[in-house]
């Protein structure tokens, strides 16, 4: 007996250093991937940083500081209790053309750098660099650490150039949004239920028509709150520059046209550099 439970102890060994430095193993994972996520998405900004507000981009700076950027974020995010280190061939910043592909497109990087939208940081620990994932019981059979890498790719999403009815209505129909913006602040007293700028005075009965009464549901006025000024607060004319009373009576009353959508998909953004990272 106690020969086969020497034997058997060896193999609950084995089995415990699996166990542990498996799980172990698993955990740096996903830090790695944490890391690369933090990093790639924190270059990617880098891209159109803007510095001080009101000043032009400057691209080539940008590119040229993306390296660091993902080093400094990559550094913030700690690997099994050590910050990873980014060799130069860990960075890659180019054109990726359709970021919004699944999976994503390769990175172009001999593109024009005004081009550059996308940034792909890969984080090791290796034995080459930051040093392996350690073991601990492992190291009983011989096995000292084990080589692991994330990777993640972050873009800037540039190839959109409008927006369209809902799929929803098939493309035809109208989309039913009312054509109203309220100021920030009274929209944050109406989530709040300020009672000061809100009432509770009408709801909608049993076949939908707004009557007189209590809902629970607090309500503002779109009409002059003393400002002097005449005409309703906060209307918007979506579409076309025409902003005649018909034309605002039209999309209170059916929403917002096919036609008035396709406006917007015939203009050209303003800016070159949409700011938005995926």
């Amino acid at each position: 007996m106690a020969i086969l439970a020497g034997f058997m102890m060896v193999a609950l060994l084995g089995m415990v250093a699996f166990a542990i430095d498996l799980g172990y193993l698993a955990n740096c994972q996903g830090e790695l991937q944490r890391s690369a996520d933090a990093s790639a998405l924190a270059a990617c900004y880098q891209l159109i940083y803007q510095g001080t507000p009101g000043t032009p981009i400057d691209l080539s700076t940008n590119v040229a500081k993306v390296p660091t950027v993902a080093s400094q974020y990559a550094g913030l995010n700690p690997v099994c209790n050590a910050a990873p280190a980014l060799a130069s061939a860990d960075v890659v910043t180019g054109l990726m053309t359709d970021p919004t592909t699944k999976p994503g497109g390769t990175i172009n990087t001999g593109a024009n750098k005004n081009m550059f939208n996308a940034v792909q940081v890969t984080v090791n620990r290796t034995s080459g660099v930051n040093g392996q994932v350690p073991t601990f019981f492992g190291r009983i059979l011989g096995s000292n650490g084990s080589n692991a890498s994330a990777t993640a790719t972050a873009a800037l999403i540039s190839n959109f150039g409008g927006v369209t009815v809902p799929s929803t209505n098939g493309g035809t129909g109208n989309l039913m949004l009312l054509p109203f913006a309220l100021d920030q602040q009274t929209w944050i007293a109406l989530l709040a239920g300020d009672t000061k700028v809100t009432t509770d005075l009408w709801n909608y009965n049993s076949v939908g028509q707004v009557v007189a009464g209590s809902d629970g549901i607090r309500e503002v006025n779109l009409f002059p709150q003393g400002t002097g000024s005449p005409g309703n607060r906060g209307t918007v004319d979506i579409g076309s520059p025409n902003n005649s009373t018909a034309d605002i009576v039209r999309q209170i009353l059916y929403g917002i046209s096919p036609a008035d959508l396709s406006y917007f998909r015939t203009r050209k953004s303003a800016s070159t550099r949409p700011g938005t990272c995926t």
